[in-house]
């Protein structure tokens, strides 16, 4: 039997930690930032077809406005 003669201790259930809250303006919507958004598209060719290289669309940036 392990026996001590020291009095009770609390035990840390958790560890404390922290955590990041996003930014919201007076209405509670969340604050956003002008960042570029750019989307993939497949690149056509003069008929509309996707350009094809080993049987994968080749693919193209368009950015976003």
């Amino acid at each position: 039997m392990i026996q001590n003669f020291k009095p009770y201790t609390t035990a840390k259930l958790v560890e404390s930690y922290t955590i990041q809250v996003q930014k919201t303006d007076g209405k509670g919507q969340p604050v956003t930032t002008n960042v570029a958004v750019t989307v993939s598209a497949p690149k056509l060719d003069d008929k509309g077809q996707p350009l094809m290289t080993k049987g994968v669309a080749v693919m193209m940036d368009v950015p976003q406005p």
